[in-house]
């Protein structure tokens, strides 16, 4: 192999290592793990839907969560981690959908309640109607953060 072709390999080389190297950085810089920890799991029935939102305007909305992850109840615990969220103001909620009808069941009698488990962060309480995105919001940082939530009816 001549001086040229040595000069061009390494040159190569050089530029491969650098574009695998940019490839990582923003991955490894974007954020931190959020681990949410569910407890008062009822029963094994249908799904499991815990939801991370951003704004008060997409709080509970339909679809206009960041990341929703699905999984299988597994009474009376389950976890979920949400990979590499930027720091930043979040809120998470949280819905047992046991007869995954998609929607949030309602009792009427003998007074209005919710029949399938229902959380949020903070655990806030509510007894008209669902907290708001101010009482279940919480900072996220740089570094993995746990999140213990309490699912009620």
């Amino acid at each position: 192999m001549n001086t040229r072709s040595l000069i061009t390999l390494a040159v190569v080389a050089t530029v491969a290592v650098v574009e695998a190297a940019a490839q990582q950085s923003p991955s490894a810089a974007a954020g931190a793990d959020i681990i949410v920890k569910l407890t008062g799991i009822a029963n094994d029935k249908g799904m499991l839907t815990v939801s991370l939102y951003t704004s008060k305007q997409s709080w509970l909305a339909k679809g206009q969560a960041l990341q929703a992850i699905r999984i299988k109840p597994t009474p009376p615990a389950a976890s979920v981690t949400f990979e590499n969220i930027p720091p930043g103001t979040y809120a998470v909620g949280v819905h047992h959908d046991e007869d995954l009808d998609g929607k949030l069941g309602f009792a009427w009698f003998p007074f209005p309640h919710v029949e399938e488990g229902v959380g949020m962060s903070n655990n806030p309480s509510s007894k008209f109607g669902p907290p708001s995105f101010q009482q279940a919001k919480f900072e996220h940082g740089s570094a993995a953060l746990t999140l213990d939530i309490k699912l009620t009816r």
